[in-house]
């Protein structure tokens, strides 16, 4: 966790001394249940404008890939000089009771930087862990944005947008799709004002008793007070 809040640190730092504004959010992986029935991570960073420290804390129940009770944890310390870490320290005691069960890290099988210019931001395709066992095959998801309404006010931004992910599956038949998550016309008033999204991380995690489990993470570009803030949901899903 240390090392986190340092890249964290090193992070608001340069990105104070460039001419761009907003502030993308870091990520932490938590780790899933070890029944790998939930999954959860965390966000955190320094507000643009305010300087304000925050931390989000999200578990989510991969078979409905919903929320859990009580998920997300939520702590933003309203004073700009009471740090990062005093803020995530807060958050991690708030929502401990919740995540000290699921601690099993998994395996990032694929990630991206926000600053990473992809050559097709549209796909995400790795191996689904370290080795590979005879049969297996890769994983692969395409990410498409479009147009939506918010529920929220965003009155005088433009090009408001959902997304839908999919899974293609190879098989010896052929292609086959796999709608993971397709946003309904009107967005949930916890979206926010999404401009975009684009893939962040690929987890992965086999059980001993239990099918092998995905949680891919979408970096989502919002309005801002200063610019586009980055901030982070996840999908979750059994491989298949």
């Amino acid at each position: 966790m240390l090392k986190s809040i340092i890249y964290a640190s090193l992070f608001i730092l340069i990105y104070n001394q460039t001419a761009f504004a907003g502030d993308f959010a870091e990520r932490e992986i938590i780790g899933f249940s070890k029944d790998g029935s939930k999954f959860a991570f965390e966000e955190f960073g320094v507000q643009d404008g305010s300087g304000f420290a925050y931390s989000n804390i999200y578990i989510i129940d991969i078979k409905t890939d919903r929320w859990v009770d009580g998920s997300p944890w939520r702590v933003q310390i309203n004073d700009e000089n009471v740090s990062l870490s005093a803020a995530r320290n807060k958050n991690l005691k708030l929502a401990f009771h919740s995540i000290k069960n699921v601690r099993q890290k998994g395996f990032v099988a694929a990630t991206n930087r926000y600053t990473e210019i992809q050559e097709d931001p549209s796909r995400f395709r790795a191996h689904p862990r370290s080795f590979i066992p005879s049969g297996a095959r890769p994983l692969e998801y395409k990410l498409e944005n479009y147009p939506a309404t918010p529920k929220t006010n965003c009155s005088g931004i433009d090009n408001i947008m959902g997304f839908k992910l999919t899974q293609i599956l190879s098989t010896n038949s052929g292609t086959q799709k796999r709608v993971l998550h397709k946003d309904s016309a009107t967005l949930p008033n916890s979206r926010g004002c999404p401009l975009d999204y684009s893939f962040a991380d690929l987890v992965t995690y086999y059980p001993k008793n239990g099918p092998p489990v995905a949680a891919i993470l979408l970096l989502k570009r919002s309005y801002g007070f200063e610019g586009p803030d980055g901030r982070y949901l996840a999908i979750t899903a059994p491989i298949e």
